[in-house]
Order: C-alpha cells, then sequence, then structure tokens
C-alpha cells in the first residue's frame, strides 16, 4: 500500500526531522547547517523534472508564496 503524503504530514515530520537534525548537531558542535530547497516548487510545468512534481515539490521551508512553514522554527528558535 502507498503511503500518500498530505501537506500539513509532509509540513510536521519535516519539523520534527530538522528540529532533531539541528539538536544533534549542535551537540556534535557543527558550526552550521544548510537546507537546499528555501521555497516550494511553483505548479509544475513539462520542462520540469519528476521529482519536482512528487513530495520533493513541497520540501521547501517557505511555501511557493513565501509563507513560513513550522520547520522555520528550528532555524529561528534559540539553540
Amino acid at each position: 500500500m502507498a503511503v500518500v503524503a498530505t501537506a500539513s504530514w509532509f509540513e510536521r515530520e519535516q519539523a520534527d526531522y530538522l528540529a532533531k537534525m539541528m539538536e544533534t548537531q549542535n551537540a556534535a558542535g557543527v558550526a552550521g547547517e544548510l537546507v537546499w530547497t528555501l521555497y516550494d516548487f511553483t505548479v509544475p510545468l513539462p520542462e520540469y523534472r519528476f521529482w519536482q512534481k512528487a513530495v520533493q515539490a513541497h520540501m521547501g521551508i517557505l511555501t511557493s508564496d513565501g509563507v513560513p512553514k513550522r520547520a522555520v522554527q528550528s532555524f529561528t528558535s534559540p539553540q
């Protein structure tokens, strides 16, 4: 059975994952972090690659119109 990710489910999973990642990295003394995708992709166009039409299209920490997602708190909370 395939798992279908909803936007709200994915935002919770993303926020939890990034918070755990930041906690682990801070405990290890890592100097910084990088999130590759700032914005979600907008409506996929035919010239986009296949992954931009899947769950990965929603991996930004901001929505496509710039609204911060829950995961932003991992980067703005004092450590």
